[in-house]
């Protein structure tokens, strides 16, 4: 009965050691893809010039998402990883996620993402120059009121 028993504990210890040593390396297998991810994206941040904080900023996150990520080596949503593909359109995302292929884009594809950009960032300067306009005209106009109103009582 005792030896059963044993055996029964042996089994069990041994699988359990075979989940921990599974987990172990599922979980060192995701750290090194997420430090790879990391480091290159690091490496192109520096390349560019930019800083951590600001770009953090610049897409509404925290800079604390991309130091932490880059110390931690944790994994990265498909929210941020779009957003930073939003920032550098010219990235190969597959070079980003597995180091495989180039870095950049092809060259079409790139200036396309580039065409694009260039589209979005004019048509937002034109309609911030409709607003400064619209609110110029308000302003023109409130001085005219009161222009009106001092000659007026003169």
């Amino acid at each position: 009965m005792k030896e059963k028993k044993i055996k029964k504990v042996r089994a069990i210890k041994k699988q359990v050691q075979e989940q921990a040593e599974g987990q172990w390396k599922r979980l060192k297998e995701r750290n090194a893809f997420a430090g790879g991810f990391w480091k290159r994206f690091k490496t192109h941040v520096d390349e560019r010039g930019d800083k951590l904080s600001t770009l953090a900023k610049s897409m509404g996150l925290s800079p604390f998402i991309f130091i932490g990520g880059i110390r931690n080596q944790s994994i990265i949503g498909i929210d941020i990883f779009q957003k930073i593909l939003e920032v550098y359109p010219e990235l190969n995302p597959e070079w980003l996620l597995t180091g495989r292929g180039m870095q950049f884009r092809s060259l079409s594809v790139s200036k396309n993402i580039q065409a694009a950009t260039i589209i979005k960032e004019s048509e937002k300067k034109r309609r911030d120059t409709n607003k400064n306009l619209q609110r110029m005209k308000q302003l023109l106009q409130q001085l005219e009121e009161i222009h009106t109103r001092t000659t007026a009582g003169i």
